[in-house]
């Protein structure tokens, strides 16, 4: 952890980072990501409520990029986000079933 911390090293632009930097921005960018997903569901179920089409088409979506994610978790990470990921992607495949009634 001292080595992941302390050792700094030359970026393009004159900037100088420690892998915990580049941990502590994957980790950040993953939350923003999940919170954003999750906000485009909300907003498209909010204004798209009539448009069963556009609803299902964002789902699909929604549910496509659920599913690369949770390919990557269960490659890279372990799995407790892995669970929360495959849970959305179940949640938007579901979704993109049947359009709303």
């Amino acid at each position: 952890m001292e080595l992941a911390t302390t050792h700094r090293m030359s970026m393009p632009g004159g900037s100088e980072r420690s892998l915990m930097d580049f941990m502590d921005g994957f980790s950040l960018a993953f939350s923003v990501l999940l919170v954003l997903v999750g906000g485009v569901g909300l907003i498209v179920r909010q204004r798209c409520h009539k448009d069963g089409a556009a609803m299902m088409a964002v789902s699909r979506a929604l549910a496509g990029g659920g599913l690369a994610l949770v390919v990557i978790s269960l490659s890279y990470w372990f799995i407790v986000p892995s669970m929360f990921l495959a849970l959305m992607t179940f949640c938007f495949a579901f979704a993109a079933v049947r359009p709303p009634s």
